[in-house]
């Protein structure tokens, strides 16, 4: 019978921290998203719980609580780059490694290991003693499912061995649901209900979840009842397939770079659909004469193997590319990942919108005007309304979603409060503002007090929606500088 086993380093954020900072370990620490004032808190060690820190909690507050607190951020890159290097090593002991989506999270294949091994709780003892020698404590969990091994692995230090089908249902049942990845107003809103397990969760109708829970929670209730197909999927070797050419003259024609570029990528293309892969992004360098290399970079909206995309997406980057010198050689690397049974398909669900046809024109303006053309708004922590939002980089368009259909107020922004000229009068046709080209404000519906900022510059304003004839203005009075300020309008 397939086993399967799963390998949890717990707070894997907060591991890698205490890894780089060796005389943090007696202190209180935490792994936070932000160094700043809207900073979360995202993982803690067991003395910042004793001056009673708690995750998602703010940076600010817990300086408050905890004025020797050790905080840094750990980076998407910074945990990429260990979860690799953890994915080699566990190589070693299985040739089937799957990397989870949360941090620290690895299932393995250990079918057969008794033959090396002897049994399968002297395998679980090497996997944790090599990971021990490498800086970290894991869980290890050998069952027959990968949710079951998870759920388990999720819940203990040390090693567990499932012997039975039968055992593994139970313990899994008896999961605790905090030691699952929910979101937290998931969590809170489960115990106030009186559900504190898996089991428990189990015994609500999947139906009446997705009105009333995440995504998350839904997904997880999905995989912990066995009706959503998981299966272990091992993680492939990316290692870039290259091309070089090395030119005959010294080339300063886009359009001869072009045409060589193009034989070699139909050679690249070629080689990645003998090994069942699609090309995600393409590296490109130019070695020049008597100048620095020049490296460029193209991603397409989706992976693809379309050469002509490829080629229109090289044009366009090499139109608004200048060189300092003559190309004296040219070298391709193509960074490419298994193609999914989605991508080999010969036919495609038809929609009324072409969503591919859309991420290839994004994918033409950022090779045009580069990574950080195309970007899409997204919420953020932050105490003022105008830091209540950022722009990200947009990967691409998807099918929409449609949410049950509401009312909503859109608040339209000013990149820089208006300042308006002179305090308001209280005229026959309404209120006055100086700024606002002579319109008058029927109606002042506020104040809406902002207090705070203490930790940089300590702000105080008094918001209004303030209406005219036409138009829903959002205005506020800065205290401090006792001026009034157009923030924007509202539609």
């Amino acid at each position: 019978m397939p086993r399967t086993a799963c390998v949890n380093l717990f707070a894997f954020p907060l591991q890698i921290l205490l890894q780089k900072h060796r005389e943090w370990r007696d202190f209180p620490v935490a792994v936070v998203s932000a160094e700043n004032a809207s900073g979360r808190i995202q993982e803690l060690n067991h003395i910042a719980k004793q001056f009673g820190i708690k995750k998602n909690d703010s940076y600010v507050s817990a300086l408050s609580l905890c004025p020797l607190l050790k905080a840094q951020v750990v980076s998407s890159d910074v945990l990429a780059a260990h979860s690799n290097q953890l994915v080699k090593l566990l190589q070693t002991f299985s040739p089937t490694v799957e990397k989870g989506n949360a941090p620290g999270v690895f299932w393995l294949d250990c079918s057969g290991i008794e033959r090396m091994y002897q049994t399968e709780e002297n395998w679980t003892t090497h996997v944790r003693e090599t990971i021990a020698q490498h800086g970290f404590i894991a869980g290890i969990c050998v069952g027959s499912s990968k949710f079951g091994t998870y759920a388990v692995a999720k819940s203990i230090r040390g090693k567990y061995v499932l012997k039975s089908d039968e055992e593994e249902q139970q313990t899994v049942f008896n999961t605790p649901l905090a030691h699952m990845d929910i979101p937290v107003k998931d969590l809170e809103l489960l115990l106030r209900l009186g559900i504190q397990t898996l089991g428990e969760l189990l015994s609500l109708p999947a139906d009446s979840l997705k009105s009333r829970f995440t995504q998350t929670l839904v997904e997880l209730h999905q995989l912990a009842s066995g009706s959503r197909f998981n299966p272990l999927i091992g993680q492939k070797d990316t290692t870039p397939i290259q091309q070089s050419c090395q030119l005959d003259g010294i080339q300063t024609n886009a359009l001869g770079l072009l045409f060589v570029m193009k034989t070699m990528l139909e050679s690249l293309i070629n080689e990645l659909m003998g090994q069942r892969l699609i090309l995600c992004q393409l590296n490109i360098t130019f070695a020049l004469d008597h100048a620095p290399k020049i490296t460029l970079n193209i991603i397409p909206a989706l992976p693809s193997m379309n050469i002509a995309l490829w080629v229109e997406l090289l044009r366009l980057k090499l139109e608004h590319t200048t060189l300092d010198a003559g190309v004296q050689e040219i070298m391709l690397e193509a960074e490419a990942k298994p193609a999914t049974l989605g991508q080999m398909a010969l036919f495609q669900n038809e929609h009324r919108r072409d969503i591919e046809a859309a991420n290839r024109a994004l994918a033409r303006i950022r090779a045009r005007f580069g990574e950080d053309s195309v970007c899409r708004p997204q919420l953020t922590q932050g105490h003022l309304p105008s830091a209540q939002y950022s722009f990200v980089p947009a990967t691409g368009f998807v099918y929409p979603t449609p949410a049950p259909q509401r009312h909503a107020l859109i608040r339209r922004i000013l990149t820089k409060p208006l300042l308006l000229n002179s305090r308001p009068v209280k005229g026959p046709a309404g209120i006055h503002f100086g700024g606002l080209g002579g319109m008058a404000v029927k109606e002042m519906i506020g104040p809406y007090i902002v207090e705070g900022g203490w930790w940089m510059n300590e702000i105080c304003r008094e918001y209004y929606f303030a209406k005219t004839d036409s138009e829903l203005l959002w205005v506020y009075f800065d205290r401090h500088r006792r001026q009034w300020f157009l923030q924007g309008k509202v539609e």
